[in-house]
């Protein structure tokens, strides 16, 4: 009888074992799908293609659904090794969203991230940027900034930081010219028109906020020009050395980051620390605007504000570019205090080398913030509102062909140097876009899963004729810096401020029209 009840309590803890075992959930040794991707679609067919990263499956289950998270149901499977399948007989004018997982018997990987597609639209799986043309803009007249014109889908405006002047771009999907000019007074000899930004349409008119630094120590200004006529509607006093400005989606204020340099400020007094952020209230209108606050970045004596953007919801980003930081706020919390300051510290890059970003841009819907920083020649993905760092800080010279593009080889520090940048979403894909400067081009990344940027496409910017192709592995002659990219019809231009020269890019999708 001992027997038989030691033989029944092992057969017990035997199927107990099992039970747990089966119950384990999907095998581990079979890896995720990845890369799922829509290759292309007819308003009754979807073609889909992912990664194969396992060698154990049996074959692969796709599954569809009307809804983004949940109603998915298998509708075919493909066997080992084979990573396309088309879904036919679909409705005209549909979304559908498609996942993928292997199997193995009653295993199965995680899913794939998920995709979407509308039947009867066309699907771009790449951005493929290519040059279209440049023109000359004058070769000391620094073409600097420049920004695409809110609500309009064939003008743009630059500025050219030397000569004080404004230059309204009018184009289409195949070429551009220069439009109207206004050449502004920033108050004296000694000031210099340094950034713009422009408003969304406010009374019917688009706006330029033009960010002018005075050179002899005084505080900077903020010109408000109205861009159908070139008339200085307002002048709004703000911090020193203004050197970059961002509307708010709304229209209600300019965020302006005053960057104080020491280092081109001699006459900075030693007891004034970093720069500022000023804030300024449009919502009496632009003729009404005024100063509602600069408050101080004074935490360290290089914490000094390069770049700013914002987003729908009214957060607000920062680059402090000497200590590689972010600063994020909200503006509805305006007057700020340092308890609603939010500030995130870079990390080095995999080579060593500091931060100190510079260009940013927030996506379409506000979940995420791209961050070119200059030194260390990285782009990173940062999520909203919390700041987050997504990945780790993607070096984007290993992706340069150089010649022809050029790399300046001199140095271990601002070797390709990313300048300004845009995110753009396509197709259920979004994209990250880079103006480098070193390197004159404008560089292309899938940024789709924000932690692991994938290398798209690269294009030349400037006239390289003009500089024997810009490959002297130096300085670049052509200087690639202000970027602006429409958000839907595919078109980009640089601003390339040594050459003193526009160019036009165009998508995939722009080229298609």
């Amino acid at each position: 009888m001992k027997k038989l009840l030691i033989s029944l309590f092992v057969l017990s803890a035997a199927l107990l074992y099992v039970s747990c075992e089966d119950d384990s959930g999907p095998d581990t040794s079979l890896s995720t799908p990845s890369g799922l991707a829509v290759v292309s679609n007819t308003d009754s067919t979807v073609v889909l293609s992912w990664i194969d990263n396992s060698s154990a499956e049996a074959g692969f289950k796709i599954d569809r659904s009307l809804g983004e998270t949940t109603g998915f149901a298998n509708v075919g499977s493909v066997g080992p090794d084979i990573t396309t399948y088309t879904d036919k007989d679909l409705k005209q004018q549909t979304t559908y969203y498609y996942r993928v997982y292997g199997y193995d018997g009653s295993d199965q990987s995680e899913y794939s991230a998920t995709v979407t597609v509308k039947t009867g639209e066309t699907y771009y799986g790449n951005f493929k940027i290519q040059t279209t043309m440049t023109l000359d803009a004058g070769a000391d007249a620094n073409a600097e900034i420049i920004r695409m014109i809110p609500g309009s889908e064939t003008q743009a405006v630059f500025v050219s930081s030397a000569i004080n002047r404004l230059t309204i771009i009018d184009y289409t999907e195949s070429s551009f010219s220069f439009g109207a000019t206004y050449d502004l007074d920033p108050g004296s000899a000694t000031a210099e028109m340094t950034s713009i930004d422009v408003s969304p349409v406010i009374g019917g008119e688009n706006y330029a906020a033009v960010c002018v630094a005075e050179a002899d120590c005084g505080k900077g200004k903020i010109l408000f020009v109205k861009l159908s006529d070139g008339t200085i509607v307002k002048e709004v006093e703000v911090g020193y050395n203004p050197d970059g400005a961002a509307f708010t989606k709304n229209g209600t204020h300019l965020i302006v980051a005053c960057e104080d340099d020491r280092e081109d400020r001699p006459c900075k007094p030693a007891d004034r620390l970093g720069g500022s952020v000023s804030i300024i209230d449009l919502t009496g209108g632009i003729a009404n605007a005024t100063l509602a606050q600069d408050y101080l970045v004074n935490w360290d004596d290089e914490s000094e504000p390069e770049h700013t953007e914002t987003s729908a919801d009214g957060t607000v980003i920062v680059s402090v570019q000497e200590t590689s930081q972010i600063m994020i706020f909200n503006v509805a919390d305006v007057p700020l205090d340092a308890s609603e300051i939010t500030v995130v510290d870079l990390p080095e890059s995999s080579a060593g080398e500091k931060a100190e970003p510079d260009g940013l841009f927030i996506s379409p819907d506000g979940k995420y913030a791209l961050i070119s920083s200059e030194r260390n020649g990285t782009l990173q993905m940062m999520s909203l509102p919390d700041g987050t760092l997504l990945g780790d800080p993607y070096i984007v010279e290993a992706d340069i062909p150089a010649p022809p593009y050029n790399i300046d080889a001199r140095k271990s520090k601002k070797r390709t140097e990313p300048e300004e940048c845009t995110l753009v979403v396509k197709s259920d894909k979004m994209y990250a876009v880079l103006a480098l400067q070193e390197s004159h081009g404008v560089i292309v990344y899938d940024v789709t899963d924000p932690a692991n940027p994938v290398f798209d496409s690269i294009a030349p910017a400037g006239d390289l004729d003009a500089v024997d192709g810009d490959v002297g592995m130096e300085k670049s002659l052509i200087g690639s810096e202000g970027l602006g990219m429409h958000q839907t019809n595919g078109v980009a231009f640089s601003a390339n401020e040594r050459q003193g020269s526009i160019t036009m890019f165009t998508s995939l999708w722009a080229r298609d029209k």
